[in-house]
């Protein structure tokens, strides 16, 4: 992931995807690439300021038309690290995602 902007996470809203865990945004927020998912539960509860949410191909062509620049890029990294910091066990883990 180190080569991409965006991460994606087009979840069909069924049983086994609302029990998915975070690991889209873990891996997204690691790398320091912005999450473009669908809005099963535990993507609507890390919430907008840290990912953007697609619903409808609508919102997926426009979340994916729009391409932040460089240093929006880098602040949603760095908001997405601290929130990792504040709301996950992953000291074992920045090593891999240090920016």
């Amino acid at each position: 992931m180190a080569m991409c902007s965006t991460v994606i996470a087009p979840l069909e809203m069924s049983a086994f995807n609302a029990c998915k865990s975070r690991v889209k945004f873990l891996e997204a927020a690691l790398s320091g690439c912005r999450l473009v998912a669908s809005p099963i539960p535990d993507m609507q509860a890390i919430g907008s300021n840290h990912l953007t949410l697609a619903d409808n191909s609508d919102d997926w062509y426009e979340a994916l038309s729009a391409i932040p620049d460089a240093s929006k890029r880098r602040e949603l990294a760095i908001r997405n690290v601290d929130f990792l910091q504040e709301n996950m066990k992953i000291d074992g883990l920045m090593k891999f995602g240090e920016l």
